[in-house]
């Protein structure tokens, strides 16, 4: 199959602009043999490559499928970032317009689209109405004492007033991400013993089984998990 007649073949099954200059990378080592292509392939594309020879009507040799998976397996590993505690000291290098949110969330573990959304109305008697939340499920949690909000408006006012760009912008000068203080939420929780249904719940996750992905075991947890044998 030509380059033509594969990407040709993308555009008949729909696929998206995306995946399509995705897949004609992976397409360039569909000539050499598998042991050597799953090898070159960048371990972010292995399994593309291995999508590719199934398009092109190549058998995928047991030994590729396998080592792909080790190599992405490998890719993700080192894609994660050490677990650290967040502490509020680490928030001083957040600028000062972007402190408040990054406060709130990370004393809710809420979605950044979700706190960006909040209006008024959705803060009342000590709780959060999370309306825009992922998968159209709508929460309540409850309201930190401890976090200090902008002074309030109308009803129908958006809580925090500061673009999700620029939010971002800024989180990065300090080294941080939305998502990270997310993670950091969660993690803290799960270290101090809080029920993962209850960390799942605050959350707003359809399952325990996500909230375990959020919890990082730092070196110190680890050192402890191995001392507990009696010849260590």
């Amino acid at each position: 199959m030509t380059r033509e007649e594969f990407q040709a073949e993308l555009l008949r099954r729909g696929y998206s602009p995306h995946t399509i200059r995705a897949y004609l990378r992976a397409f360039e080592y569909v000539s050499q043999p598998q042991a050597e292509a799953i090898e070159k392939v960048p371990a972010q594309a292995v399994w593309q490559y291995v999508s590719v020879l199934k398009i092109c009507g190549i058998p995928v040799e047991p030994a590729t499928r396998m080592r792909a998976r080790e190599r992405a397996a490998q890719a993700k590993f080192q894609a994660r970032r050490p677990s650290t505690p967040l502490h509020y000291n680490a928030l001083i290098r957040i600028p000062m317009r972007s402190r408040p949110l990054a406060r709130f969330i990370a004393a809710t573990g809420m979605r950044i689209s979700s706190a960006l959304s909040l209006c008024w109305e959705d803060i009342q008697d000590g709780r959060v109405f999370v309306r825009r939340a992922k998968g159209r499920r709508p929460y309540v949690i409850p309201l930190p004492g401890k976090v200090d909000l902008p002074p309030r408006g109308a009803p129908n006012e958006r809580v925090f007033r500061i673009h999700e760009r620029m939010f971002r912008r800024d989180l990065a000068k300090a080294g941080l991400t939305p998502h990270g203080l997310r993670r950091a939420f969660a993690t803290q929780l799960l270290q101090r013993n809080v029920p993962i249904s209850t960390v799942a719940r605050l959350l707003n996750h359809s399952s325990v089984a996500v909230t375990q992905g959020y919890y990082q075991p730092s070196d110190a947890d680890l050192l402890a998990a191995m001392e507990v044998l009696p010849w260590t």
